[in-house]
Protein backbone atom coordinates (compact mmCIF):
# COMPACT_ATOMS: atom_id res chain seq x y z
CA UNK A 1 0.00 0.00 0.00
CA UNK A 2 1.52 3.31 -0.89
CA UNK A 3 1.00 5.93 1.27
CA UNK A 4 2.49 8.59 3.02
CA UNK A 5 2.22 9.09 6.89
CA UNK A 6 2.55 12.27 8.98
CA UNK A 7 2.52 12.22 12.68
CA UNK A 8 1.68 14.87 14.42
CA UNK A 9 2.66 15.81 18.09
CA UNK A 10 0.72 18.18 20.20
CA UNK A 11 1.19 18.29 24.22
CA UNK A 12 -1.61 15.46 24.58
CA UNK A 13 -2.76 14.24 21.24
CA UNK A 14 -1.24 12.41 18.18
CA UNK A 15 -2.88 12.72 15.02
CA UNK A 16 -1.83 9.87 12.20
CA UNK A 17 -2.77 11.04 8.48
CA UNK A 18 -2.83 8.74 5.92
CA UNK A 19 -3.42 9.78 2.44
CA UNK A 20 -3.39 7.24 -0.59
CA UNK A 21 -4.29 7.15 -4.28
CA UNK A 22 -7.28 4.58 -4.42
CA UNK A 23 -6.77 4.41 -8.17
CA UNK A 24 -3.87 2.21 -7.52
CA UNK A 25 -5.16 -0.18 -4.82
CA UNK A 26 -7.57 -2.23 -7.29
CA UNK A 27 -6.03 -5.44 -5.51
CA UNK A 28 -8.17 -4.68 -2.73
CA UNK A 29 -11.15 -5.14 -5.02
CA UNK A 30 -10.57 -9.10 -5.12
CA UNK A 31 -11.72 -9.74 -1.16
CA UNK A 32 -13.55 -7.06 -0.48
CA UNK A 33 -16.81 -9.18 0.77
CA UNK A 34 -15.00 -10.77 3.70
CA UNK A 35 -14.14 -7.55 5.19
CA UNK A 36 -16.66 -5.02 4.48
CA UNK A 37 -20.09 -5.41 6.43
CA UNK A 38 -23.22 -5.18 4.82
CA UNK A 39 -24.43 -2.05 5.57
CA UNK A 40 -21.13 -1.21 2.91
CA UNK A 41 -21.37 -3.78 0.66
CA UNK A 42 -25.48 -2.62 0.09
CA UNK A 43 -23.80 1.36 -0.23
CA UNK A 44 -21.04 -0.32 -2.59
CA UNK A 45 -24.28 -2.04 -4.80
CA UNK A 46 -26.01 0.83 -4.89
CA UNK A 47 -23.16 2.99 -7.03
CA UNK A 48 -24.37 3.87 -10.89
CA UNK A 49 -20.57 4.16 -12.03
CA UNK A 50 -18.20 1.13 -11.58
CA UNK A 51 -15.73 3.48 -10.50
CA UNK A 52 -17.36 5.39 -8.00
CA UNK A 53 -17.98 1.82 -6.69
CA UNK A 54 -14.60 0.76 -6.70
CA UNK A 55 -13.32 4.09 -5.14
CA UNK A 56 -16.11 3.46 -2.21
CA UNK A 57 -14.99 -0.11 -2.18
CA UNK A 58 -10.90 0.57 -1.70
CA UNK A 59 -11.88 3.35 0.89
CA UNK A 60 -13.39 1.20 3.28
CA UNK A 61 -11.19 -1.52 2.90
CA UNK A 62 -8.18 0.68 3.83
CA UNK A 63 -10.11 2.53 6.76
CA UNK A 64 -10.72 -1.24 7.98
CA UNK A 65 -7.17 -2.48 7.48
CA UNK A 66 -6.02 0.51 8.90
CA UNK A 67 -7.97 0.33 12.15
CA UNK A 68 -7.25 -3.24 12.38
CA UNK A 69 -3.71 -2.67 12.56
CA UNK A 70 -4.53 0.30 15.19
CA UNK A 71 -6.81 -1.96 17.55
CA UNK A 72 -5.30 -5.07 17.14
CA UNK A 73 -8.15 -6.90 15.87
CA UNK A 74 -9.69 -8.48 12.42
CA UNK A 75 -10.77 -5.66 9.78
CA UNK A 76 -13.63 -7.59 9.63
CA UNK A 77 -14.41 -7.27 12.77
CA UNK A 78 -14.69 -3.53 13.44
CA UNK A 79 -18.00 -2.34 14.27
CA UNK A 80 -19.65 1.17 13.24
CA UNK A 81 -22.47 2.82 14.11
CA UNK A 82 -23.33 5.49 11.20
CA UNK A 83 -25.17 8.63 11.64
CA UNK A 84 -27.78 10.05 9.70
CA UNK A 85 -25.61 11.05 6.81
CA UNK A 86 -24.00 7.56 6.50
CA UNK A 87 -20.63 8.03 7.88
CA UNK A 88 -19.16 6.13 10.64
CA UNK A 89 -18.22 6.04 14.00
CA UNK A 90 -16.01 3.27 15.68
CA UNK A 91 -18.27 1.67 18.47
CA UNK A 92 -15.33 0.95 21.08
CA UNK A 93 -13.42 3.04 21.15
CA UNK A 94 -15.46 5.92 20.73
CA UNK A 95 -13.95 7.26 17.57
CA UNK A 96 -14.98 10.30 15.03
CA UNK A 97 -13.29 9.03 11.40
CA UNK A 98 -12.36 11.74 8.97
CA UNK A 99 -12.17 10.07 5.54
CA UNK A 100 -12.30 10.48 2.34
CA UNK A 101 -12.42 13.95 1.16
CA UNK A 102 -12.25 13.13 -2.97
CA UNK A 103 -12.88 10.27 -4.95
CA UNK A 104 -9.55 9.15 -5.70
CA UNK A 105 -7.70 9.87 -2.88
CA UNK A 106 -8.19 8.32 0.76
CA UNK A 107 -7.86 10.63 3.63
CA UNK A 108 -7.63 8.89 7.29
CA UNK A 109 -7.08 11.27 10.63
CA UNK A 110 -6.79 9.48 13.38
CA UNK A 111 -6.63 11.50 16.54
CA UNK A 112 -6.11 10.28 20.23
CA UNK A 113 -6.09 12.44 23.06
CA UNK A 114 -3.25 10.66 25.48
CA UNK A 115 -4.24 10.76 29.53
Amino acid sequence: MSSSLKLVRHLSEQIHVYTVNVNKQSNLLTNYQAILDDFEKNKADSFKFDKDKNCFIVSHVLLRTLLGKYLSISPKLIKYKYNRYGKPSLINPPTNLIYPIAKELFLLELRWILL
